[in-house]
């Protein structure tokens, strides 16, 4: 048997009650490692969109690398960004809101397509 650290309900900017708008989803990989965290799964209010955007930063840096025009700052965030990836699992996940104010997780392998969740 193996124990696992993790937090399988994390929100992001894309959550509409999020309270640190400016917080990227670097910011909140490097907090999970700092505490620890082995797994995660962003799990936002009614929404797979937080999961998304990151994936969506990872293409767009990986594209620029790929064209040759990514600037060192760039290639220093995607760095980080495939560091972090080998340390913690990234779950896509979704608060949904039930009846009555209930919340239910949904948390998803890592392979699942988000438009598939979406």
């Amino acid at each position: 048997m193996q124990w696992r650290t993790m937090d399988l309900h994390i929100h992001t900017p894309a959550s509409s009650d999020y309270q640190q708008p400016e917080v990227t989803y670097l910011d909140i990989l490097k907090r999970a490692e700092s505490r620890g965290l082995e797994i995660l799964a962003f799990a936002d209010h009614n929404t797979i969109a937080g999961f998304r955007h990151m994936q969506e930063e990872i293409q767009q840096l990986e594209m620029l690398k790929k064209l040759k025009r990514i600037l060192p700052e760039e290639q220093a965030r995607l760095d980080e960004y495939h560091r972090l990836h080998e340390k913690i699992l990234i779950l896509p996940g979704i608060e949904f809101t039930a009846t009555f104010g209930f919340h239910i997780l949904g948390i998803f392998p890592p392979e699942k397509p988000v438009r598939e969740i979406e």
